[in-house]
């Protein structure tokens, strides 16, 4: 899966997930995009984003179509990103 992370320097739960979403990178789960909306503010408004962090899983196979949208890493985005769950 494809996860775009809208994120900002001051934003103290982007900084929170930021360990659990590398690990799902390292084991190949996902491909991870980080959009830094301080820097890029035409990027969140062009994805409609309202507040940080916002993750948005696509669907690689399909061709960018949107999956889903979260604003932490919960067990709805676990799902969505195919990571079995105890």
């Amino acid at each position: 899966m494809y996860v775009t992370k809208y994120e900002a320097p001051w934003c103290g739960s982007c900084k929170q997930m930021k360990p659990l979403l590398d690990k799902l990178v390292e084991d190949g789960v996902i491909t991870l995009n980080t959009v830094d909306i301080s820097v890029n503010p035409q990027a969140a408004q062009v994805a409609a984003v309202r507040s940080v962090p916002t993750l948005i899983v696509y669907d690689e196979v399909v061709g960018q179509v949107e999956v889903g949208r979260f604003y932490s890493v919960s067990p709805d985005f676990l799902t969505a990103v195919n990571v079995k769950q105890e």
